[in-house]
């Protein structure tokens, strides 16, 4: 998989550094209390417990390529309307984080799609205290079972990349992420300019 992903790619997808890590902790605040209030309640923390969490190997990835990426934003908006039924970036799965030039510089900005990389081993699922987040028997995606999800964040709290690649519908009070749409992803059919590739594997990726 390192073969498919560009050295861009990789900066971006690095761990969070400590002073991210803070500062995505302070953001999330509220999921520390919740996760106390859920221990108190009897709900035990996994994080705690195990130092893995295991699930099926992913039978695929969406992989990205940042020097293809024009900003047209199409990944995001066919994500939303396709899962929630409308168009709007801070419903989509996928992100694309825009990134500004310096003054002079021949370009105004560059574009880093960022997809969950469907971890073998997720920490957001180790963290979930409900075991919400499981492997998608068709396809391996690493994904949310809405029913079970208590909107407590600490799934966004431990991935270990930056921006999150999970996220938090504000209005339902769910999380949620990239599921492969079924093994099909529709935001790498709809990039005009092939910047998204699925990379599949029988044995997991």
């Amino acid at each position: 998989m390192d073969e498919n992903t560009t050295k861009k790619e990789k900066f971006m997808d690095k761990p969070v550094s400590r002073r991210e890590f803070v500062a995505r902790f302070s953001s999330v605040a509220a999921a520390g209390v919740a996760g106390a209030v859920m221990a108190q309640a009897g709900v035990p923390s996994r994080l705690h417990a195990k130092e893995k969490v295991r699930l099926v190997p992913s039978k695929g990835v969406v992989m990205v390529d940042a020097e293809k990426c024009i900003g047209c934003r199409s990944c995001e908006n066919i994500c939303a309307l396709s899962h929630e039924g409308a168009v709007g970036t801070a419903l989509s799965r996928i992100h694309v984080l825009k990134d500004w030039r310096e003054p002079g510089s021949s370009i105004e900005a560059e574009f880093h799609p960022m997809a969950c990389r469907q971890c073998p081993n997720p920490l957001c699922a180790l963290a979930c205290p409900v075991n919400a987040i499981t492997a998608d028997p068709k396809t391996g995606a690493r994904v949310v079972d809405q029913e079970k999800c208590v909107g407590c964040e600490l799934c966004i709290a431990a991935c270990p990349f930056y921006p999150p690649r999970i996220k938090i519908n504000r209005q339902a009070k769910k999380a949620f992420k990239c599921d492969l749409c079924g093994g099909d992803p529709l935001c790498v059919k709809v990039c005009p300019a092939s910047a998204l590739t699925f990379v599949t594997s029988k044995h997991g990726v």
